[in-house]
């Protein structure tokens, strides 16, 4: 598209993006089922792992699925983690799912996922799988910090892909990862999933721990530019495997309408929620984990009472508060940009790709 109609679909998602924060429309809601994990992540927003488990009691979980599949039949229900796997009750929860007729998907590492899990999904009529592959295999292994986690996440790929399931391999690029882009391309193009979301490690988690991981301003452009590359001109070897950034940042000219389908925008909390593995009533999984940004908890509150009524901190306009975002002549497009990368303390972005 040329700069004026990109510029009009830019001033129209900032219309949305307000007249959501009025109207809030529930698109997506995530369940954190654990925060176990079988990996141990170096980029782990969410600083997962095997110790000090929480699990979502499985029977408020299907409680609230059932309040979805009446209130809200057209939500997309996404099973995460942690591993979201290693629940105890992963199989009882994708059923009453099946049997509530809602779309639904899981982000998983698939090392899991065998020949007769993906054919419990597929019976399930589970919608797609997120399976994250973050480079080649020495590469993959090593930011995910186990020896066998690539080989039996292509596993669960396979495993997948056998009884049809839609697959979306995500990457998390990293500074050593980022000259490999093609390389990791002829990899992924093979597989024949339908989608490869191509994304940048943010200084959130366990990243920021591992700042040699993080991409520069330029490393970030060059990152999109090979987004942008094969979206313009596909390769005859992907099979029509999408190839896209995801929803993570506003992004300058000319990568804004460029690597993605939609101009940017953040849902959080005006399209999506999510219940943590505490049970607290949140808006995106990626956000730090801070109390204000609690709306409720399914323990004790009604998740749609508190969807509709609460979320204020989500809806409203950061900008006002930043000194940073006043002073930029983006700001009404932007709106502040993702707030999983949003530093409540400093409010500003910890990452803007216009000024910094």
């Amino acid at each position: 598209m040329d700069d004026y109609e990109l510029l009009q679909k830019r001033l129209e998602t900032a219309y949305e993006r307000n007249r959501l924060r009025k109207y809030p429309e529930l698109h997506y809601l995530f369940f954190e089922l654990t925060d176990q994990c079988n990996l141990h992540c170096l980029h782990c927003g969410s600083n997962c792992g095997a110790r000090g488990s929480s699990f979502l009691v499985s029977e408020k979980v299907l409680e609230i699925i059932r309040n979805v599949s009446v209130k809200e039949p057209r939500v997309h229900i996404v099973l995460t983690g942690g591993e979201p796997l290693l629940h105890p009750d992963f199989s009882l929860i994708m059923e009453e799912l099946h049997h509530a007729h809602l779309y639904w998907s899981v982000v998983t590492n698939a090392m899991l996922i065998t020949d007769d899990m993906a054919r419990k999904m597929k019976e399930c009529h589970i919608y797609s799988a997120s399976v994250s592959i973050d480079g080649t295999a020495e590469d993959h292994n090593l930011l995910r910090q186990n020896p066998a986690a690539y080989d039996l996440a292509v596993r669960g790929i396979y495993n997948l892909k056998k009884y049809d399931i839609p697959v979306q391999v995500t990457s998390v690029i990293t500074k050593r990862t980022l000259p490999k882009l093609e390389q990791i391309h002829s990899v992924i193009s093979k597989m024949n999933v339908f989608s490869w979301k191509v994304l940048n490690i943010e200084p959130i988690g366990r990243a920021e721990d591992n700042g040699d991981l993080l991409l520069s301003r330029d490393e970030l452009f060059q990152l999109f530019d090979f987004i942008r590359k094969y979206r313009e001109t596909p390769d005859e070897n992907d099979n029509g495997m999408e190839i896209t950034y995801g929803c993570s940042h506003f992004l300058p000219f000319p990568y804004e309408g460029t690597v993605r389908d939609a101009p940017f925008l953040c849902g959080a909390g005006i399209m999506i929620a999510s219940v943590q593995c505490s049970g607290d009533i949140a808006a995106c999984l990626d956000i730090e984990r801070r109390q204000e940004l609690v709306q409720g908890n399914i323990y004790k509150d009604d998740f749609f009472e508190v969807w509709q009524n609460r979320f204020r901190i989500f809806r409203r306009e950061r900008t006002e508060e930043s000194e940073l975002c006043n002073e930029c002549r983006y700001a009404l497009l932007c709106g502040g940009d993702s707030f999983h990368t949003w530093d409540f303390d400093l409010k500003r972005p910890r990452l803007c790709l216009l000024t910094q």
